[in-house]
């Protein structure tokens, strides 16, 4: 991942986008319901 020297904020829109992601499109190495 990333450096974990980021600010925390950046981690939250990170997170954020990384679920709306992942709820729009099925990632192909995500984990299936």
């Amino acid at each position: 991942m990333l450096s974990p020297s980021l600010p925390s904020s950046f981690w939250v829109t990170a997170t954020a986008i990384s679920r709306l992601a992942e709820e729009l499109r099925p990632a192909p190495m995500g984990r299936s319901p």
